[in-house]
């Protein structure tokens, strides 16, 4: 937090008031893993959902009839399939 230091001691205050204080310990672990390792550890996540997805987009444009639409995600790891009327979806789930 970035402000007067009165300010921060008291929102300081008012924090420990309202949750009885948190982990110093545990505080302190969760900021040098955001230092040191968050953004490398994103990086990973996104690559290896990027392959997830891919892989899955693969999957529909091989199985699945052309009858079948389906969402690229832009973000987010959903894909939204649109299905014709004469596909039953919780045939194809109970099969799956």
């Amino acid at each position: 937090m970035v402000g007067p230091a009165e300010v921060i001691q008291k929102l300081v205050l008012i924090k420990q008031a309202a949750d009885l204080h948190c982990s110093t310990i545990n505080q302190i672990v969760i900021e040098q893993v955001a230092r040191e390792i968050y953004d490398d550890h994103i990086e990973r996540l996104r690559n290896a959902y990027r392959l997830r997805r891919d892989a899955m987009l693969a999957a529909l444009a091989d199985f699945f009839p052309p009858s079948v639409r389906w969402t690229r995600p832009q973000g987010g790891m959903f894909v939204w399939l649109e299905l014709p009327e004469s596909m039953d979806g919780a045939a194809l789930l109970e099969r799956a």
